[in-house]
């Protein structure tokens, strides 16, 4: 059976890349059982929300690129600190 800290690792690297089939089963079986990792899914899923759309705010999209209008505001406030 598979640890909380095997799971943990599964929970955060899924984020990363697709899980294999048999560790895909493993980590869903585990969240059946285990409130405290299903608690641990749930914030991991909350901060990357909050972290695409905080993207989207400050950043002009979710991949992280600037829009144009973000990076003419950045400059603005660069050049009122100098």
């Amino acid at each position: 059976m598979m640890t909380c800290k095997e799971a943990a690792r599964l929970i955060s690297e899924r984020k990363d890349h697709p899980l294999s089939f048999p560790r895909s089963i493993s980590l869903r079986f585990h969240l059946l059982m285990c409130r405290v990792c299903v608690g641990y899914k749930n914030q991991i899923e909350l901060i990357s929300r909050i972290s695409s759309r905080a993207g989207e705010m400050f950043l002009g999209s979710p991949d992280g690129t600037l829009s144009a209008d973000a990076k003419e505001k950045m400059k603005q406030r660069l050049s009122e600190n100098e």
